[in-house]
């Protein structure tokens, strides 16, 4: 047995894993439309506000989340953290309802779905403490459900209102998330 021949057979196998992991990356990609979420405002939209407030006196976080993309999805049980505070919020449909779970259409021009956090009236407290925002959805960019997470930073106090800036925007299978 010659020396060349176990390398030829290492370089096969190399040759077959490509090939599987790149079936893989198809397979897990998938073609067609896609949803694009994003925390922002609508293009159109004026306001000196940024997309993400918090009303002090209330004890309420709103965030605005835009498709983009060329698909709807349907957006469940959103999550807001500042520090060691985890609430999960509502969404806003068109008829001023709170929802647990709401279709986001695609919209690139917005104008957008509103979401409502609630936390205690000491909140302004947190005021100061970088946010985590978590929005579960599917279909999504991946088989299953998929998962928009946005890290966000004070950006200080507009209008008597404490908003964030996004300082990191990444959507990933929920199922990583739990990793």
């Amino acid at each position: 047995m010659s020396s060349r021949e176990p390398l030829e057979r290492v370089a096969a196998a190399a040759e077959r894993i490509a090939d599987a992991l790149e079936y893989l990356t198809r397979q897990a990609t998938p073609a067609g439309p896609q949803p694009q979420l994003k925390i922002a405002r609508a293009p159109t939209d004026t306001s000196r506000m940024e997309a993400v407030t918090l009303r002090p006196e209330e004890g309420l976080m709103t965030a605005i989340i835009q498709n983009t993309g060329d698909a709807d999805t349907l957006v469940s049980d959103p999550r807001a953290r500042l520090g060691d505070v985890e609430v999960v919020g509502t969404l806003i449909d068109r008829d001023s309802q709170t929802r647990s779970s709401l279709t986001v259409p695609a919209a690139a021009g917005g104008p957008g779905v509103q979401t409502e956090f609630r936390f205690e009236r000491h909140a302004h407290l947190l005021a100061d403490l970088p946010l985590v925002l978590r929005f579960p959805h599917q279909p999504g960019r991946w088989p299953g459900e998929s998962l928009l997470e946005v890290r966000l930073e004070p950006a200080g106090l507009v209008g008597g209102r404490h908003t964030w800036r996004v300082t990191d925007s990444t959507t990933k299978p929920a199922a990583d998330a739990a990793a």
